[in-house]
């Protein structure tokens, strides 16, 4: 691994753009970083300020709402591991309960997906809030920005490594990430 005193930035701007030395550029300068120290920072992510702030909003109406409320989407509830996680369901590796609230979620597929009736246990719906309006409406719009950005890294990474920018999109079609 090449020594280094801060994390390197790449400006990923360029990956999928209209001039394709500045993507060339990108893709190599992936290529360095990934081969020499293995992580990177990412700038120029293209998601709007606009789409972060709501999703930011969102999260703060959703962590507002009375337990109760929170629980009526308690994750044991999901199948496909997807809702609320309250303070302390989480355990560390030494057992000291997690200090935090989290909410699960993932692309959010239909009741009537194949994958999902298939039993597939990372695949289906989302559970949502009933009383916050335009809170599934925030954090899809950001999961789908963040699910291009990932795109784009992923082709550019592609490249990097020699292959087609689309070589792995197949793998990528119903993601389980959250």
């Amino acid at each position: 691994m090449k020594a280094f005193t801060k994390i390197p930035v790449v400006d990923v701007s360029a990956l999928g753009g209209t001039d394709p030395a500045a993507h060339a550029a990108t893709v190599a300068k992936l290529r360095e970083i990934a081969s020499s120290i293995g992580f990177l920072y990412v700038s120029g992510h293209g998601i709007p300020e606009a789409v972060s702030s709501e999703l930011i909003a969102a999260a703060k109406g959703l962590f507002d709402l009375s337990l109760p409320e929170k629980m009526k989407i308690y994750i044991g509830n999901s199948r496909n591991h997807r809702g609320y996680v309250p303070e302390g369901e989480e355990v560390f590796a030494g057992k000291t309960p997690d200090r935090k609230e989290a909410f699960d979620l993932a692309q959010d597929l239909p009741n009537d997906d194949p994958d999902y009736l298939a039993g597939n246990p990372l695949l289906g719906p989302n559970q949502w809030p009933e009383n916050l309006p335009g809170f599934r409406e925030a954090v899809m719009a950001y999961y789908a920005a963040a699910f291009q950005l990932g795109r784009r890294l992923l082709r550019g990474f592609s490249e990097a490594v020699g292959l087609e920018p689309t070589a792995l999109d197949h793998l990528v079609t119903k993601p389980t990430s959250q």
